[in-house]
C-alpha cells in the first residue's frame, strides 16, 4: 500500500499514500480485478498536463515510469547503464537502476537537457521492438491500441496511442481531431470534503 502510494501515484509529499486508497482494499479478493496500470497512466498524463503551466514549479506522480520513457527514446539525454548483459535480458525498468552517474551528467542544468534534445540527432520510435512477449499475451494484444479514457478517481485523461503508432511499429495516420475532456471533470481535485460515488460520476466514461 505505502510503496504503491508513494512510487506509482506518488504526490508531493513523496512518502504518503492518499486515503482513497484504503477503500481499494477492503477485499482483498477482488484486487487482481484492478487495471492498476491504467490508473497510474491517468496520474501520470493529469501530472503532465500539470508540469505544462507556467506557473508550475514542481511535478508529481510516477516520474520513473516518465525516466524510463524518456531515457529510451532519447538516449542523448540518458546515463550511461552499468550492466555488461546485453539490454534485451535486463527488464527495460531496471535498465538504468545500476546506472554510471558520473560528473558530467550530474552536473548538467536544465538548459544543458534542453540544449541535448533540442539537437538530439536519433530519437527510438519502436522501443518495444526487443520486449519478448509471453505466448498467453498473444491473444489479447488488440487492447495496445485502443483509445479510451483513462479513471482513477479525481484524474481523468484520454490514452491517446492513436497519435503514437510507430512506437508499435505502425505507419503513423494523419492525427484525429483532438479529444475533450469535460471542464469539471478535468479540473476536478480532491481538495476539501469529497462524498462522490465514483462509479456514478464516471459512469458514462466507464462504459
Amino acid at each position: 500500500m505505502g510503496e504503491a502510494g508513494s512510487t506509482l501515484f506518488a504526490d508531493k509529499s513523496t512518502a504518503y499514500s492518499h486515503a482513497k486508497y484504503l477503500l481499494l482494499f477492503r477485499d482483498f479478493e477482488r484486487i487482481h480485478t484492478y487495471s492498476l496500470g491504467s490508473a497510474c497512466l491517468a496520474h501520470l498524463y493529469r501530472a503532465l498536463c500539470r508540469a505544462s503551466r507556467f506557473d508550475t514549479k514542481e511535478m508529481d506522480g510516477p516520474l520513473n515510469l516518465l525516466f524510463v520513457w524518456a531515457w529510451k527514446r532519447m538516449p542523448c539525454i540518458a546515463p550511461v547503464p552499468r550492466h555488461t548483459l546485453p539490454p534485451a535480458e535486463i527488464p527495460v525498468v531496471k535498465r538504468w537502476s545500476h546506472t554510471e552517474r558520473t560528473t558530467a551528467w550530474l552536473s548538467k542544468t536544465v538548459t544543458r537537457f534542453r540544449h541535448d534534445i533540442d539537437y538530439m540527432q536519433e530519437f527510438e520510435w519502436q522501443s518495444y521492438d526487443e520486449l519478448i512477449i509471453p505466448d498467453e499475451l498473444h491473444g489479447h494484444l488488440d487492447v495496445c491500441d485502443t483509445v479510451a479514457p483513462l479513471l482513477s478517481f479525481e484524474c481523468f485523461e484520454w490514452h491517446p496511442v492513436d497519435q503514437v503508432m510507430r512506437q508499435f511499429g505502425y505507419a503513423q495516420p494523419p492525427p484525429r481531431q483532438a479529444r475533450e475532456i469535460p471542464l469539471d471533470l478535468h479540473c476536478m481535485t480532491l481538495r476539501g470534503v469529497q462524498l462522490h460515488d465514483w462509479t456514478i460520476l464516471h459512469g458514462a466514461w466507464i462504459g
